[in-house]
């Protein structure tokens, strides 16, 4: 089974003349999935001569597609920061929420103004697809990490983490040291240049996109109280003067951690609420080396909790599938731990399976295939 079954590209303004009325301001999916800015007049005639233009076999394929497009029962906005660097975003549009049934993936491509909307067959083969990028390496024992806080200071650290990075870079350029106090200035300073980012690969202004709110309505002022926070709780201790801060042992090596990830992972669900309006949940993953830190941003403002657990591929390939799905998640965001990776047992070994559709052998365990993404039946294996 293939996991994009089908795919294809449209202009943009077809696709905004589409799904938006004659002279109306594009709602829904438009604006969440282009940049700010772009023209907004929507001209009939553009979508019509597209439609001429094309072979029947597209024009119905398109048909299929409007139903879930045009009034879709969850959305989820999904960025990827790669190990190479590079970032987009797509958006995951649904119109059941039966995860055996059809996701449609919609990316704007910028320079050649289109839109690629390409279909899974289900929500595992999308999530396998997504889980790949940050699938860790063996875990390692012992080390698991559990972090819980409110929000505005987290996203201090996460801008500490920044910090360090940009003087790491600026160290290899002009020979300087890397100094390790942290000057509150320097902090305000990286808090208003993620606000104003759109470049994913930094930490801040990637969470800053998965926010409920405008960035702006976090991290006011010269954050006294969120500073005071962390040095209460023994992230931060006091420098020379009352401008100055320096890290603890623990929260330097957490900082280090989170600037050692190689991919990242950042999901926002979109989905109509009891009361009609949109509520959001978010969450990112970030691979570091041999392990996995899961930061879960929900509706409200007032906690945030990142954990940092060794996940292996399935754990992290059921939580993901849940997570696109909408399925409830235990509070605190708390995968179970993998059990302790002992001898296998003459048993153990024995007990396989195979994946009904690509035949790849499987634990007995599975429930989804770690090759292809398709579910697992015990009656079909």
């Amino acid at each position: 089974m293939n996991r994009r079954t089908e795919e294809i590209t449209l202009p943009y303004d077809v696709f905004r003349g589409i799904l938006a009325p004659e002279g109306t301001r594009p709602e829904g999916l438009v604006p969440v999935l282009v940049p700010e800015g772009m023209a907004n007049v929507v001209d009939e005639s553009v979508v019509s001569r597209w439609r001429v233009a094309q072979s029947g076999e597209i024009a119905a394929r398109l048909n299929g597609y409007l139903p879930v497009l045009s009034n879709p029962r969850r959305v989820s906005r999904v960025s990827i920061v790669m190990e190479s660097g590079g970032f987009y975003s797509f958006l995951a549009v649904r119109g059941d929420s039966d995860p055996e049934k059809p996701v449609l993936v919609c990316y704007y491509r910028e320079m050649e103004r289109e839109v690629m909307i390409a279909r899974f067959s289900t929500l595992y083969h999308l999530a396998v697809d997504l889980a790949g990028y940050i699938t860790p390496g063996p875990p390692l024992s012992g080390s698991n990490l559990g972090l819980s806080m409110q929000l505005p200071p987290f996203l201090i650290l996460c801008a500490m983490a920044d910090l360090i990075r940009r003087r790491f870079y600026a160290s290899l350029l002009d020979h300087t040291t890397i100094t390790l106090p942290i000057i509150r200035e320097d902090i305000l300073n990286v808090i208003g240049d993620a606000r104003k980012s759109r470049d994913l690969r930094w930490l801040l202004p990637h969470l800053f996109s998965l926010l409920p709110d405008d960035p702006a309505e976090y991290l006011k002022g010269d954050l006294t109280n969120e500073f005071s926070w962390l040095v209460g709780h023994n992230y931060l201790g006091a420098g020379r003067n009352e401008e100055e801060y320096l890290c603890s042992d623990s929260c330097m090596d957490f900082l280090k951690l989170l600037n050692a990830g190689t991919s990242r992972l950042g999901i926002m669900n979109l989905h109509q609420g009891d009361d009609m309006g949109i509520m959001m949940e978010s969450a990112c993953f970030i691979r570091v080396p041999r392990a996995i830190i899961a930061i879960n941003i929900g509706n409200g403002k007032e906690g945030i909790t990142a954990v940092l657990s060794t996940l292996n591929f399935e754990q992290l390939l059921e939580f993901t599938t849940e997570f696109l799905s909408g399925t409830d998640i235990p509070e605190g965001m708390a995968p179970a731990q993998p059990e302790s990776r002992g001898p296998s047992s003459p048993a153990d070994e024995v007990q396989k399976i195979t994946c009904p559709h690509c035949k790849a052998p499987l634990p007995l365990s599975a429930k989804f295939c770690r090759k292809c993404g398709s579910p697992v039946t015990r009656e079909a294996s």
